[in-house]
């Protein structure tokens, strides 16, 4: 039921705010290429969301600014977070922490596709 909430909350976001849809192409660190795309659905000044494809790989890397909030909504991939590896399909979310090193493997047939979420401590006020 949570991750029904989370999925539907995003979902309305998105549909929202469409009328900000722009392209991005270094959004989450690796170069845009016929391997990954990224389209930016949103952002403000605590976060920014995006629309992410991944037809092979991304490779291990980190974030140095970010933290990063990613729930598949189509495909399959292994995904490595820090010494930790998982396989994930439609609806797995996950969270990877700023400078926390990870990668993403596509294993369906179709690449996988996520709604990422980036953010930083920066934004929060106590």
């Amino acid at each position: 039921m949570k991750l029904f909430f989370v999925i539907s909350l995003l979902l309305v976001n998105l549909f929202l705010v469409a009328q900000n849809n722009q392209n991005s192409t270094d959004v989450i660190g690796v170069e845009q290429d016929d391997n990954v795309k990224t389209e930016k659905i949103y952002s403000d000044s605590t976060s920014s969301y995006f629309v992410i494809w991944i037809k092979d790989e991304i490779k291990l890397h980190k974030h140095k600014e970010h933290s990063e909030k990613l729930l598949v909504i189509e495909g399959k991939a292994n995904i490595v977070v820090g010494e930790k590896s998982f396989k994930v399909k439609v609806g797995d979310h996950f969270v990877v922490a700023k400078n926390e090193l990870h990668s993403i493997k596509t294993t369906s047939k179709i690449p996988v596709k996520f709604i990422a979420i980036r953010s930083s401590e920066d934004y929060i006020k106590h």
